[in-house]
């Protein structure tokens, strides 16, 4: 798997925090790639628990690449 964040600050101060995974399918030539979006300054604490999901559907804890930008 691979994995790359990329922030970007925008004019009025808000940050965009954007992950890039990608991961070779098994016996295949075939990559599966998901792109996430993720808006820090419009967190709610539910976010928490589907970030977390996700995490734990991914195999990975997205939350330690994330946790410097997220309010």
């Amino acid at each position: 798997m691979a994995l790359l964040v990329v922030t970007e600050e925008l004019t009025n101060g808000e940050v965009l925090v954007m992950l890039y995974l990608a991961q070779n399918v098994p016996g295949s030539n075939d990559v599966v790639v998901l792109d996430i979006l993720l808006f820090p300054h419009l967190w709610e604490e539910y976010d928490e628990e589907v970030l977390a999901e996700l995490s734990q559907h991914i195999g990975l804890d997205l939350r330690a690449y994330i946790s410097e930008f997220l309010v």
